[in-house]
């Protein structure tokens, strides 16, 4: 039985009063919504309607609860789809920071590639899927909407950098979701730190608690210096570059 020590998480004192004001009066309030929201949910609960059923292909740690290779959409959305209120943070950090370009590394069906594409007019965003069927169903959903800011890259991971798939691309914003295994999230943060971090960047790591070494490896970034970790349990985001107050703060939504 895996265990996880961040279980303290929930017993410890939440330090939102460490932050700067904004986070608590509007980025993590979450009665603080705009049309953008409103507009991206609707896709979100579309999907989880959705009975259509998708051949996946693995190449990361796979799904927990479903190991089956064909599957529903609606089920998919529901396990491994962003929560409304994550999309309803991720929008208010893009819209607060000014975010311009931003990389999602597993967008799976695209709630949150939707959540971002209509938080703002001005950003851009590439989203890695290394599942060809996956990629081709967002594709599509994003022709079907118009939404020109988005750009689908249909790899794995570790080809897209081996290939430089991403040329000499900086991000404001990169969102980690895939590929559940801790030395992975290392190499892959390594990677983007030196290559595709822009000065000051965001990153989110989703699922830091997946698994022990998912947790350790979120433990291993958190002695980075210079650097800010906001730890969400389910998910952590990490401030380089910014001038905010160095060190690990558990925070919760208001």
């Amino acid at each position: 039985m895996l265990s996880f020590p961040n279980i303290s998480y929930f017993f410890k004192r939440k330090q939102n009063y460490q932050l700067p004001e904004k986070f608590n009066s509007y980025i993590l309030k979450k009665n603080i919504k705009e049309k953008s929201f409103y507009i991206a949910n609707k896709y979100r609960k579309e999907l989880l309607k959705d009975k259509t059923l998708i051949k996946i292909t693995d190449f990361g740690a796979g799904s927990k609860k479903n190991k089956k290779n064909i599957r529903m959409i609606k089920n998919i959305a529901k396990i491994s789809g962003s929560k409304a209120k994550f999309g309803l943070f991720i929008q208010k950090l893009i819209k607060y920071f000014d975010i311009k370009y931003a990389l999602e590394m597993g967008t799976s069906l695209g709630i949150t590639s939707i959540f971002m594409a209509y938080a703002s007019d001005n950003l851009q965003i590439d989203g890695i899927e290394a599942c060809p069927e996956i990629a081709g169903f967002l594709n599509f959903k994003r022709k079907e909407r118009n939404i020109e800011n988005l750009n689908i890259i249909n790899n794995n991971f570790d080809l897209v950098f081996e290939n430089n798939e991403l040329g000499n691309k900086n991000y404001d914003l990169i969102y980690i979701d895939g590929n559940h295994r801790g030395e992975y999230l290392l190499k892959y943060f390594k990677i983007l730190k030196e290559k595709h971090c822009s000065n000051p960047c965001i990153i989110i790591i989703d699922d830091i608690n997946w698994s022990n070494d998912m947790y350790q490896a979120w433990k291993d970034l958190t002695k980075l210096k210079s650097a800010s970790f906001l730890n969400f349990y389910r998910f952590g985001v990490i401030f380089l570059g910014y001038n905010f107050k160095h060190g690990v703060f558990n925070v919760k939504f208001i």
